[in-house]
């Protein structure tokens, strides 16, 4: 008996079960009718590290989150140049270039 079902993750991540054997793979934008297989390892580690390279995320072993998770480098940097501005035509400067950054990013 044939049998197929899907998992669908992140919108790009998918896991599907075929024929009692389980698959996952990465599909976005015009690859989701070709979808990338993945063939390495069945590790937790192995997974989350396929995952996190394919989808853009920063999970750790057991679910948690790492340190880049929800990060953006050019805030990091940001808010280190405000920590020191001591003036505050220093700080008006680190916070046009706040701006800068947010538009970059979408951000509201």
């Amino acid at each position: 008996m044939y049998m197929e079902s899907h998992l669908i993750l992140n919108s790009n991540v998918y896991f599907r079960l075929q024929n009692c054997m389980l698959t996952t793979g990465f599909a976005k934008g015009s690859s989701k009718k070709e979808p990338e297989d993945y063939g390495s390892g069945r590790s937790e580690i192995d997974l989350i590290r396929y995952v996190n390279s394919k989808a853009g995320t920063h999970r750790l072993e057991g679910g948690g989150l790492s340190e880049e998770a929800g990060r953006v480098a050019g805030l990091d940097e940001l808010a280190k140049k405000l920590a020191v501005a001591e003036t505050d035509a220093e700080k008006g400067y680190v916070y046009e270039e706040l701006q800068q950054v947010l538009k970059a990013t979408d951000s509201p």
